[in-house]
């Protein structure tokens, strides 16, 4: 019960949107980001190369409408991966926030 108490307590305070350290990992896996490319193919469809950790070009292909990522990390953990990321971030007038699932929203913690 006290549990709960602290848990209702605390998410008073947090404003609607997603949880404030779920967007704090992915501003900070934004920022070290190393982009080679970023190509539009279709509508709602993107094709990205980033370097990874050994600096070998990984090529990856996006649907922002469906939320899903070659790479499937999107679809298993319902945050962008850094593949989305590179797309999104450089983007204006898109949020990061428009492209997490809903599991990590406020409104969901307090329904918890």
């Amino acid at each position: 019960m006290e549990k709960w108490y602290i848990r209702k307590k605390i998410a008073r305070q947090w404003e609607d949107g997603i949880l404030l350290g779920v967007l704090k990992d992915l501003n900070a896996i934004s920022k070290i980001l190393k982009v080679v490319k970023v190509a539009t193919c279709d509508d709602g469809i993107v094709e990205v190369i980033i370097l990874d950790d050994q600096n070998n070009q990984k090529r990856h292909t996006m649907d922002f409408e469906n939320h899903k990522c070659s790479c499937r990390e999107w679809q298993i953990t319902g945050k962008p991966c850094k593949h989305a990321l590179a797309w999104i971030c450089p983007n204006r007038g898109v949020q990061i926030s428009d492209y997490v699932y809903e599991y990590y929203s406020v409104a969901k913690f307090r329904a918890a």
